[in-house]
């Protein structure tokens, strides 16, 4: 026996026959707690709302074969159960993804970083004004223009 409510195994035949009222009530009456349950495990609620619709419309398109309230509430936290699991596998897998992405990138950084710091000592080592002129021409990526007015400026200073 139904310890919610005796009245829904009243409903039951309708609810199988697709009857719109039958099923709003059970809507009504199992929502508010499958929502929770599925926010209380992915808190995120715009998530939850996705596949508490989703398992919403399965249980439209099931609900022929549902004998009993109970069996409906225990279909429902099934479903719910598959379609959470399946969006935390699919973000576990997305996490696993941008970690490596970013690792990658941390990794060609760190590559970069230190040929810099190479090719800088290497044009510490340049007579005159060429460490200059390649560090703002290769590094500050600066025209040959804007070098050529900068080396007249830095003439005329001296």
């Amino acid at each position: 026996m139904n310890h919610d409510s005796p009245d829904f195994d009243a409903i039951m035949p309708a609810f199988r026959e697709g009857d719109r009222d039958a099923f709003r009530a059970v809507y009504e009456k199992t929502c508010p707690p499958l929502t929770s349950f599925v926010e209380t495990i992915i808190n995120d609620s715009k998530e939850t709302d996705n596949i508490v619709s989703d398992v919403y419309v399965d249980l439209f398109q099931v609900c022929n074969t549902m004998e009993t309230f109970d069996s409906t509430k225990k279909w429902l936290y099934a479903q719910a159960g598959k379609y959470t699991k399946k969006y935390l596998l699919a973000k576990k897998e997305n996490s696993e993804e941008i970690a490596r992405a970013l690792d990658d990138r941390l990794e060609t950084e760190s590559v970069k970083m230190n040929a810099l710091s190479m090719v800088l000592e290497e044009l510490s080592k340049l007579p005159g004004n060429q460490e200059d002129i390649l560090r703002m021409y290769f590094i500050e990526r600066k025209s040959v223009a804007e070098i050529g007015a900068l080396l007249r400026n830095n003439g005329s200073q001296n």
